[in-house]
């Protein structure tokens, strides 16, 4: 007899379902698409806090700091460690065990992190063990299948006996009316909320990708000579670009100056040497040291020395003498620098050593027109950065992280409304005026309005000392609830084999409806009558007219 409205059973679906969500949000593992997993210790690398059978639930972060205690799948054991974040190697984690007097020899990356400590529970794991098995789970779940479909089975069974075939539905409460509608709004908002979140926690904040980390290097040549004074050399000065007359200059002066550059921030050292290459049209050449390596730190360094003119000029007349065949010479400024470091803390090796060419006889040195423009060469670091990952939409990319964070902020807002309905629902509830409606709103499909039920003798009734009572007393006998309605409060009857069973509601005194006042005595005037004869003594022409 005794059945929950409608609303009540939207209202705890609703919150049953809003807990659900809840539990997943929190308590799903990972293999599932959460953000939760679940470590059993083992061994004393962790003691005197952790030991073998002890159960920790971690949680992936979007960023991990020393002092955490996270877990890392080691590509070394093949498992999941539990060690605590001892220091940073570049884009690399450094662990150490509480127990143990050495850092873990394998240096995990970003992508090997699982989660940050959560929760630690004590010996659960060990607990735990015997109901890991899959035979365990699948009875467990096999036994939550049935209590489920069986429990629903029943109560449709109860309510169809209760309602009864021939029974009309019951008409929808106003109050239910507006719950549900508020429900369903709620639904509609939650749905998508529930999807993104599912989405935004079954992918990591973070995700491990190929990077690029571009630079650049810049050189420039620069010579200048000192020169005999007059109409070729006014100043006594050579400077780069001008051809140099070996009768006039002796000895010249190069310059290299390089310069490395990048975006990202970077540490780069290096050693630099520049040297002269002598080269003949029939293949023969010889490297001359202007400047002897050095070693540099930062992004710049200059190269710079003097070259000996006559020296060039003896060996060219020398290396004819001796091959006997008169050749055409060039003459290269060569720089060689190396350097070594980090860019976007990424491993950097490059250099340069674009030379800058001189044709040369026994009269001048001729630069070549192309030959001063500046060298340059640019690269980049290749590397495995964890950047944030986003969720791929057809209209747009939106960021793990902000999924995180709009699916929480919109699934607590979503819950705290749907409490907000129950809550508002019960309150609606109590309030409704007198105890009669509150049971006839519970008792509707039973509850049968009628004007008036006859008083039977005070030997045929029975008072009930509450409508519980009343209700259990109808469900035996399977009769309608009569309910009458009056000034001095609701009877609620089931008539049984000549007995009324009565439970009676009466109103209080403060709320009892005052009687109408009679209206006054109205004179009203006598009005003679005119009797008419019976139609036996009127003639038979008057009956017939009649």
């Amino acid at each position: 007899m005794r059945s929950p409205s409608s609303a009540h059973t939207v209202v705890s679906g609703a919150l049953a379902l809003t807990a659900v969500a809840a539990a997943w949000f929190f308590l799903a593992p990972g293999f599932l698409g959460g953000s939760t997993n679940y470590v059993t210790t083992e061994g004393i690398s962790m003691a005197p806090r952790y030991h073998t059978g002890d159960l920790v639930i971690v949680r992936a972060s979007s960023s991990y700091h020393v002092g955490e205690i996270v877990a890392y799948r080691s590509k070394m054991l093949h498992t999941v460690v539990l060690h605590r974040i001892v220091g940073r190697d570049g884009s690399k984690y450094l662990f150490k065990g509480d127990n143990n007097s050495w850092i873990d020899p394998e240096h995990p990356s970003r992508g090997q992190l699982v989660g940050a400590k959560w929760v630690h529970v004590p010996g659960l794991a060990s607990t735990l063990a015997s109901v890991r098995s899959p035979s365990s789970i699948g009875g467990l779940v096999g036994f939550g299948v049935l209590l489920l479909c069986g429990g629903a089975f029943a109560k449709q069974q109860r309510r169809r006996r209760q309602r009864g075939p021939d029974q009309p539905p019951r008409k929808p409460d106003p109050t239910e009316d507006w719950v549900m509608r508020l429900l369903t709004a709620g639904a509609l908002v939650l749905a998508p909320l529930t999807a993104l979140a599912i989405l935004a926690y079954s992918k990591p904040t973070l995700a491990d990708t190929p990077v690029d980390v571009p630079y650049s290097q810049r050189g420039t040549f620069s010579y200048s000579a000192t020169a005999v004074p007059g109409a070729v050399y006014p100043n006594g000065r050579a400077r780069t670009g001008e051809p140099l007359y070996l009768a006039l200059v002796h000895t010249l002066d190069a310059r290299f100056a390089y310069r490395f550059s990048a975006a990202a921030g970077h540490s780069v050292t290096g050693v630099g040497s520049l040297s002269a290459r002598i080269t003949s049209s029939s293949g023969w050449t010889e490297s001359i040291p202007i400047q002897a390596s050095r070693h540099f730190k930062g992004d710049s360094v200059t190269l710079s020395g003097s070259l000996d003119l006559t020296t060039l000029a003896a060996l060219m007349r020398k290396v004819d003498a001796t091959s006997g065949v008169p050749a055409g010479y060039t003459l290269e400024l060569v720089p060689h620098v190396r350097v070594e470091g980090t860019v976007g803390e990424f491993p950097l090796e490059a250099g340069l050593g674009s030379p800058m060419p001189f044709s040369l006889n026994d009269r001048e040195l001729q630069p070549s027109p192309n030959g001063f423009k500046p060298v340059s060469g640019s690269g980049a670091t290749h590397g495995v950065r964890p950047l944030p990952a986003s969720l791929p939409f057809k209209v747009a990319r939106l960021d793990v992280a902000k999924a995180r964070t709009i699916a929480f902020r919109g699934i607590t807002t979503a819950i705290c409304a749907l409490l907000g309905v129950w809550l508002a629902f019960r309150l609606t509830g109590k309030r409704r005026v007198g105890a009669a409606a509150a049971i006839e709103a519970r008792y509707r499909r039973w509850v049968v309005p009628v004007a008036h039920v006859l008083q039977p003798a005070p030997n045929q009734l029975v008072e009930m000392g509450d409508m519980a009572a009343l209700a259990r007393l109808a469900e035996r006998y399977d009769r309608m609830i009569l309910h009458e309605s009056g000034d001095a409060g609701d009877t609620f009857s089931v008539a049984e084999d000549g007995i009324l069973y009565r439970y009676s509601v009466p109103v209080p005194p403060q709320e009892r409806r005052q009687p109408a006042p009679r209206p006054s005595r109205v004179h009203v005037p006598a009005v003679p009558l005119t009797v008419l004869p019976p139609l036996r003594d009127l003639p038979q022409q008057e009956k017939r007219s009649a």
